[in-house]
């Protein structure tokens, strides 16, 4: 495993192991002796050390992982709503031909938050997905995830206005709706904790 360096942080930490590795390799070739001076090494404060940071890695190994899991679950909460609201969309509503345009605002809401949670560029899997006239408006967007759960809430209204959506199930394509406006902010949060760890970096 440590010469696996897809999704790993060896490249991020590297410089911190040379040193440590020449660091150790200079005090082992120079150990018992500098110039004139006898300098004996033991083994206690190794040991008080280590004990130490044995217990400072194994909290912040527990603390990352369960942050970790929990953006896993938030992530396959995402993937999930976005299922059900597809079937809603295409079972709910009297107008079939409309549903492809929420679908496609959902598909492209997924992949404009996970660029930007990587800080990467949507424009390819937005082009690929929405109309010109929507690409604008989600180009001129701040956080364009949220313009485009907006622009999906805006079409389940405007299916509402012209009757094509009945009230109660209107209502429940609101609650997945919900879950999925609450769960960005919350991805936010644990992706900046793990660069912070560099635990993520352009990673999913």
């Amino acid at each position: 495993m440590l010469f696996v360096l897809r999704g790993s942080i060896i490249l991020d930490i590297m410089p911190q192991l040379v040193f440590t590795t020449c660091l150790a390799a200079l005090v082992t070739f120079l150990h018992g002796q500098v110039y004139v001076w006898k300098i004996p090494l033991t083994f206690v404060p190794f040991s008080l050390i280590g004990l130490t940071l044995a217990i400072f890695l194994a909290f912040r190994n527990s603390t990352s992982y369960a942050r970790y899991w929990e953006a896993r679950n938030l992530w396959g909460t995402m993937l999930t709503e976005t299922c059900v609201l597809t079937r809603q969309a295409l079972t709910l509503v009297d107008d079939k031909a409309q549903a492809p345009i929420f679908v496609r605002r959902l598909i492209a809401f997924v992949h404009a938050l996970r660029h930007q949670l990587r800080g990467t560029d949507p424009g390819a899997d937005l082009e690929r997905l929405l109309p010109p006239e929507e690409r604008a408006q989600v180009a001129r967007a701040r956080y364009k995830p949220a313009m485009l759960l907006l622009m999906a809430g805006q079409w389940l209204g405007d299916r509402r206005k012209e009757g094509t959506l009945e009230p109660a199930p209107g209502l429940a394509m609101e609650a997945p709706m919900g879950r999925l406006t609450a769960a960005p902010g919350r991805l936010r949060a644990y992706c900046q904790y793990a660069h912070t760890l560099h635990l993520c970096g352009h990673h999913p």
